[in-house]
């Protein structure tokens, strides 16, 4: 079976190392851009199955870069989660409006982002879903976040509200 691949596309090298480091424990292939200029050339050489898109990005705009994705018919299929500082009211429809399937803020914590993406971990399954076809559901984080704190369980029925039906 073919790794997953993601791209990160930010300008904090920061964060790209941190979710880096992660996602690739977590058995995935990955790869960063921190110049917005050279996310459409990485993409192509790359085939990310997954993108994560820091909205505010030097010179140019993670929403913008995000319906150019969208709308180019070679790469509409790739997966867009925004990766943002934006948390405010609002914030998640404007990304989804914008054309994001799924949504991340930052800063990330990192004990919640490595129980997502672990392999094995039935949140994985999840989060996929959540991403790729945007059935992202509270209780599915609160579980996320219940069992990265040892106070959740993996057969914990908290998550069954976030499974698409």
């Amino acid at each position: 079976m073919e790794k997953r691949r993601v791209l990160i596309i930010d300008d904090n090298p920061l964060n790209i190392e941190l979710a880096s480091v992660v996602l690739e424990e977590a058995g995935f292939v990955v790869d960063g851009v921190s110049e917005p200029g050279e996310a459409h050339s990485r993409i192509a050489t790359f085939r990310p199955d997954v993108i994560l898109m820091d909205i505010q990005l030097p010179g140019s705009d993670g929403l913008a870069l995000t319906r150019a994705i969208k709308a180019d018919p070679a790469t509409h299929h790739i997966a867009v989660a925004a990766f943002t500082a934006y948390a405010m009211k609002g914030d998640e429809a404007r990304m989804r409006d914008g054309g994001c399937d799924g949504y991340i803020v930052k800063p990330i914590d990192v004990a919640v982002f490595a129980v997502l993406w672990l392999p094995g971990a039935l949140i994985l399954p999840i989060l996929a879903a959540c991403v790729l076809h945007r059935w992202i559901e509270r209780p599915a984080l609160a579980w996320g976040r219940a069992v990265a704190e040892g106070t959740g369980r993996a057969t914990d029925r908290r998550v069954r509200g976030a499974l698409p039906s």
